[in-house]
């Protein structure tokens, strides 16, 4: 009964670790979709690439790009927790900063969306061209609350997209690090295995019994 007692206590300690246990986990994100709205000579809107940001001027017409990208977030689980986003981004130029946005949804001709990327609600503004990366809390924040929907949508823009020069290619990586907790636990026990002893000169054999626990 002693026996039976400590195993019991053992199992109920085994148990309240496992179901206690977070897994941690990473998933580097990058765009499914990545689209470019160039504005010509603030009349004409059109699709352009690949995907940049800023002002150019060609044959003395001026050209403003505006980008938005998709992140499909269907990779992590619904109850996950999300601690912590690295953003890795990559562009040309120098000499400018340009800032991200948080897009609800994307609707509307071509001039609608290009307005949308610049109107959207700030996630990080005064981002330096060039390469470089940073730990971002609106995007975790962001991320967390559109697990249900499983997408994210980016807008970026230059900050001097009224100066001509300004144009770079940018393109980026969402670094995700979450936790999910431990979904079930596996128990067995067998009675089915037996030890070998020895004891003042004789050889028996004894049955034992092995309480397995795995968490999944």
């Amino acid at each position: 009964m002693k026996k039976l007692n400590c195993l019991c206590l053992l199992l109920i300690l085994l148990v309240d670790v496992v179901f206690s246990q977070t897994i941690d986990k990473y998933i580097p994100l990058t765009p499914t979709s990545k689209i470019t709205i160039e504005q010509k000579d603030g009349t004409d809107y059109f699709y352009s690439g690949p995907w940049r940001i800023g002002k150019r001027t060609i044959e003395n017409s001026n050209y403003v790009a505006r980008s938005y990208y998709v992140f499909n977030l269907s990779a992590i689980p619904d109850n996950a927790t999300i601690t912590r986003v690295e953003v890795n981004y990559s562009m040309d130029g120098s000499s400018y900063t340009f800032k991200l946005t948080k897009l609800t949804s994307l609707s509307g001709d071509l001039q609608a969306r290009w307005n949308a990327v610049g109107n959207a609600t700030s996630l990080h503004t005064g981002l330096t061209y060039g390469n470089s990366d940073f730990i971002s809390t609106p995007i975790k924040n962001e991320i967390a609350g559109a697990l249900i929907s499983d997408q994210l949508i980016i807008g970026a823009l230059s900050e001097a997209e009224g100066t001509s020069g300004s144009n770079s290619t940018l393109d980026f990586v969402l670094h995700v690090y979450y936790t999910i907790p431990a979904q079930s636990v596996n128990i067995t026990v067998r009675n089915d295995l037996w030890v070998r002893w020895r004891e003042r000169g004789r050889r028996d054999f004894s049955p034992v019994s092995c309480l397995q626990i795995q968490s999944t």
